[in-house]
């Protein structure tokens, strides 16, 4: 199966000139969908979106949905922003948030560069990416003024990778390589601490029996009832089975199809 380049989103504040201009030698934001060259690797810019051009930064072609006046139609996304046309003021906040955490929700992983820490909106966006279980990379100025102190709570976050201070440009390889198929995932992730944390505590909520019959010899499966939320699963989405059953569910799925 051929592996598909990744889609990482940029989060940090946005400023003229910031770090995103400087790191794709352009003053760009995001269509969400682009592809860039960067470092010898290819990644997809998969967002974050801006309300306006107020920061200063180029939209080429009408990328992110800018007409050539420079409101913001949002348009590239597919989606009908005409109510911020009318305003004439650029993308109105409801839709950039919108877009925003749909671009986190489907990316493979999320970039941040912190100069500052009165970045509220990205660590609300560390927050909604750990949440998701998306690997999330962090850079600093080194002289980020009491970075630790403040930021600590996001500096801690389950899925943080922290890759010390590093240059506006400081991009980690892991996101210029080929992401993984889904397969290559998911059997990682059964490998994880964060299932096997999951998985202890769903036999824990199941008193070590299985949860069709009552059978508690060994072994018992955790079987996903649902794959809705996986790689982000809360417990009402997994049951726990012993293996006569596990293999009469799995049967039963397969005479649905």
């Amino acid at each position: 199966m051929k592996k598909e380049i990744k889609t990482v989103y940029f989060a940090g504040k946005v400023s003229r000139n910031g770090y995103r201009q400087k790191l794709f030698h352009d003053r760009v934001m995001s269509d969400g969908y682009s592809i860039y060259s960067i470092n010898g690797g290819r990644l997809v810019y998969g967002g974050p979106f801006a309300l306006s051009c107020d920061h200063g930064c180029f939209h080429r072609n009408g990328s992110h949905g800018l007409l050539p006046n420079g409101i913001c139609s949002g348009n590239a996304d597919g989606l009908d922003h005409s109510r911020d046309l009318n305003h004439g003021e650029g993308m109105c906040e409801e839709d950039a948030v919108e877009r925003c955490m749909e671009q986190i929700r489907t990316c493979d992983a999320v970039h941040v560069y912190l100069d500052t820490i009165s970045c509220y909106g990205t660590l609300v966006e560390l927050g909604y990416a750990d949440a998701f279980a998306k690997p999330i990379y962090i850079y600093y100025k080194e002289y980020a003024h009491n970075w630790k102190k403040h930021l600590w709570f996001a500096m801690n976050l389950y899925h943080v990778k922290h890759c010390g201070p590093g240059e506006e440009t400081s991009i980690h390889p892991d996101l210029l390589s080929p992401a993984k198929s889904y397969k290559e995932r998911y059997h990682e992730y059964l490998e994880s601490d964060q299932w096997k944390h999951l998985r202890e505590q769903k036999l824990f909520e199941a008193g070590g029996r299985c949860q069709l019959c009552n059978e508690a010899r060994p072994p018992l499966n955790v079987h996903h009832r649902t794959y809705d939320r996986v790689f982000n699963e809360i417990l009402p989405d997994l049951v726990v089975l012993c293996r006569k059953c596990h293999k009469k569910f799995h049967d039963l799925q397969l005479d649905a199809v």
